[in-house]
């Protein structure tokens, strides 16, 4: 079976190679942290870590990494990078769990990558643009709706962009529109999976 390649060049990039980009962002990342992120340049000078230091896949291990404590306590923006007129876009958590909810802030240029990545990803998984794509997650503050939206449209598929509920109406769209592909939480997947072989379709 012929692969299908939404960006071959890059899908084809050899391990060697991907471990040397994996390092020069790794490294590029750090630095923009060490120097915009105040908590984060005190920890890593205790522990005598500089952006430098990344040199090679096993470097990782030196690096301090957050945990949900870091970024409840830097809601609802410590953790910027960039000024706040560059961002065009914000998700967050619901906060249900009794926390604050932790928030995600996107520049044009994230939302462009972030796109991109999920087109590359819808492509990995066979969907080209004569498919038809239904997306059952929400659209509002929750980012996993989204970004998959945003990926087929840069792929070139239909996009249906239903949102989550609602089995019996989400299965006459599949029937109606043709759906070839969905995307949805693991839960309701399963849900969707129970109804359709319950019906026969």
């Amino acid at each position: 079976m012929k692969y299908n390649y939404f960006d071959e060049k890059r899908e084809k990039t050899s391990w060697k190679d991907l471990e040397k980009n994996f390092v020069k962002r790794g490294r590029w990342t750090l630095n923009i942290l060490y120097n915009n992120i105040p908590f984060l340049n005190k920890r890593y000078k205790e522990k005598g870590i500089t952006p430098d230091d990344l040199k090679t896949i096993e470097d990782f291990k030196k690096i301090s990494y957050m945990d949900k404590s870091d970024f409840l306590d830097s809601f609802p923006d410590k953790l910027l990078c960039v000024p706040k007129e560059d961002i065009v876009r914000m998700h967050a958590t619901s906060g249900t769990s009794g926390h604050r909810p932790t928030c995600g802030f996107y520049t044009q240029n994230d939302l462009d990558n972030w796109s991109y990545l999920c087109a590359r990803n819808l492509g990995a998984i066979g969907m080209t643009k004569a498919d038809v794509f239904q997306n059952t997650t929400s659209a509002g503050l929750f980012t996993g709706g989204f970004g998959y939206a945003q990926g087929c449209t840069v792929l070139g598929a239909m996009l249906i962009p239903f949102g989550p509920g609602k089995t019996a109406r989400q299965l006459e769209f599949f029937k109606t529109f043709k759906v070839t592909s969905f995307h949805a939480i693991p839960s309701f997947g399963l849900r969707l999976a129970q109804v359709m072989e319950e019906e026969g379709v």
